[in-house]
């Protein structure tokens, strides 16, 4: 995954394809179907250069309503052990945790304000939660792969949700996901699993408007649905009615 680069190239070769080159699969990857999550973002803590900060995977952050969140792992841990063997890199932290099963028990030692403390918690699924968070943003997927341009498209919206409310559309492709773009199904699925869905989602669309093929930014979710409700409840309040009485002469 890489942040979001746009080129002129990319918005041609979409020109060229056209959506209906898109084919129908089932909606997220086999591959991701009992691959475990672990609802915390990493990076290396030997990167750092530190003094006193041990070697390990640096937990940047951690996901709201996750497991992770819920056994009190923090931002700022340093992830030494897992299940009693040593963590050296994030590397080495996901080639041990990957081989578990969601659903199976974990015990991390972590390094937090210079104590070693114990925790345990349960892996969940990484399909279920990329699944959960289209379900919650309103719209289904298909993949689109050709000429080197990787998206997915969407094939529908679900009536009063959030991706209807800010207006995605059937047939739009979806380039970049939360700041995003990606490679494959399988990285745009780890954009889904990792969304926090109390806030807003930006994406970038193209979409077809009169033959031509426009890039459009959306902000999807419960922040932006919330504003446009403020606004409008602000706008029927200024408005007063007059009982009957007469509108003033001038």
């Amino acid at each position: 995954m890489r942040k979001l680069t746009i080129t002129v190239f990319l918005i041609m070769s979409v020109a060229l394809a056209g959506f209906a080159a898109a084919e129908k699969e089932s909606v997220l990857t086999a591959e991701a179907k009992n691959r475990p999550w672990f609802g915390i973002e990493l990076e290396n803590s030997l990167e750092r250069k530190v003094e006193e900060i041990p070697n390990g995977a640096l937990i940047k952050d951690v996901v709201p309503g996750s497991n992770a969140e819920k056994m009190e792992l923090k931002k700022g841990d340093i992830v030494k052990q897992v299940d009693g063997k040593d963590v050296i890199s994030v590397k080495d932290f996901i080639n041990k945790v990957s081989q578990k099963k969601p659903g199976e028990e974990v015990t991390l030692k972590v390094f937090r304000n210079k104590e070693n403390l114990e925790i345990k918690y349960v892996l969940e699924n990484f399909h279920e939660r990329a699944n959960d968070a289209l379900d919650k943003l309103g719209f289904d997927i298909t993949t689109f792969d050709r000429d080197k341009l990787v998206g997915v498209i969407v094939t529908k919206v679900v009536k009063g949700s959030y991706a209807d409310y800010k207006g995605l559309a059937v047939n739009d492709l979806i380039l970049a996901l939360d700041h995003s773009d990606f490679d494959d199904l399988l990285e745009f699925e780890m954009i889904l699993s990792n969304i926090d869905l109390t806030k807003s989602v930006d994406m970038v669309v193209i979409r077809s408007v009169d033959n031509k093929q426009t890039i459009i930014p959306l902000k999807i979710g419960p922040e932006v649905e919330e504003k446009a409700e403020e606004n409008a409840e602000e706008k029927t309040s200024s408005i007063k009615p007059n009982h009957g009485q007469p509108e003033p002469s001038h």
